[in-house]
């Protein structure tokens, strides 16, 4: 071998790790940014001190990006309740017993990083006897879409405020 095949593959060499790089810069530059814009739903009761203002069982967007709403499914009791709409309040009301204040629907919505919105807003002394028997289930995505990100609340035996 002369100098000149020497230099020849010490070039190729350079080449392919520097393409390699960029590949692999370019994969961790994606996966950074799509945790950069990750949404993290978080479902909770919250309790008003005061009796005239709305209590209930609130959704949060504490993550970095919106969250878009793919769906919400309600179980009350152990039994799934029909898709969420004014027919599925209405049956929540009925079943629960508790009058509801008032009711907001998501699904298909964008709920904004720092955000927090009311899911269902009841009177302050049915916040608990509500949450005890209610679990809601929330599928979400973020801005890249496609994670199926889902945020189950369980029954909401711990108190958030």
């Amino acid at each position: 071998m002369n100098a000149d095949t020497i230099t020849a593959i010490c070039a190729v060499v350079v080449a392919v790790a520097s393409l390699a790089a960029a590949v692999w810069q370019g994969y961790v530059t994606r996966d950074h940014n799509r945790r950069s814009v990750r949404p993290l739903v978080r479902v909770g009761r919250w309790i008003s001190k005061d009796k005239d203002l709305v209590s209930g069982i609130r959704m949060a967007n504490g993550g970095l990006g919106p969250a878009f709403i793919v769906s919400t499914r309600l179980i009350l009791d152990g039994q799934e309740l029909p898709p969420w709409s004014d027919a599925c309040a209405k049956v929540l009301q009925d079943r629960s017993g508790i009058r509801l204040r008032g009711a907001i629907f998501l699904d298909g919505g964008v709920l904004a990083a720092g955000e927090v919105t009311f899911l269902i807003g009841v009177r302050p002394g049915d916040v608990n006897r509500l949450a005890r028997r209610l679990q809601i289930i929330v599928e979400y995505e973020s801005l890249y879409g496609g994670e199926g990100f889902i945020e189950d609340s369980g029954l909401l035996e711990q108190p958030s405020q």
